[in-house]
C-alpha cells in the first residue's frame, strides 16, 4: 500500500465497537491475532499494513463494512480500501482466503481462537503422549 495509516487512528475508530465485547471478540483478541499473524507473516512476503488493517477490521467487517470503507476514504486509495476489506473478510473463520495476508490472518484467528492445528502423537514405547504443533498445516 502506498499510504500509511496510523495504528492509533485505527484503534480510536474501532475502540467503541470492541469495548463491550467478550474476551474472544474484543480489542485484546485483535491484538492476540496480530501477535500470532506477525509470527506467521515473518516467513512470507506480505504487506504489513494490509495485514494490520485487516486484523483491526476483522471483527467489524460483517456488520459495518460501509462504515469501515467510509473511515478509510481519503486515507487510502480506493484499490487499497478494497484490498483491506477483502483481507478482513478473508480473516473470518469460514472464509476461503486468496491473499497471503488473508491466509495469514485466517490462520492466526483460528490459532488464537483455540482451533490450533495439532497432531496427537504417542511415543514408540507407548508410555507417553502429547501434541505437536503442525506449522505445515497452516496456510493450506
Amino acid at each position: 500500500m502506498n499510504n500509511t495509516l496510523a495504528v492509533e487512528a485505527v484503534e480510536a475508530f474501532v475502540h467503541s465497537d470492541y469495548a463491550n465485547r467478550d474476551i474472544m471478540h474484543n480489542l485484546a483478541h485483535i491484538h492476540r491475532i496480530l501477535r500470532v499473524a506477525k509470527e506467521i507473516a515473518s516467513h512470507y512476503e506480505h504487506d504489513p499494513q494490509l495485514l494490520t488493517l485487516g486484523a483491526y477490521f476483522h471483527g467489524l467487517i460483517a456488520g459495518k463494512e460501509a462504515e469501515v470503507r467510509q473511515f478509510l476514504e481519503g486515507k487510502l486509495q480506493s484499490q487499497d480500501i478494497d484490498r483491506v476489506v477483502q483481507v478482513a473478510w478473508e480473516s473470518q473463520k469460514d472464509s476461503q482466503a486468496e491473499t497471503i495476508e488473508g491466509k495469514i490472518l485466517h490462520d492466526a484467528h483460528l490459532l488464537e481462537g483455540g482451533q490450533d492445528v495439532y497432531d496427537y502423537q504417542v511415543t514408540r514405547d507407548g508410555n507417553s503422549a502429547g501434541t505437536v504443533f503442525r506449522r505445515d498445516a497452516l496456510l493450506s
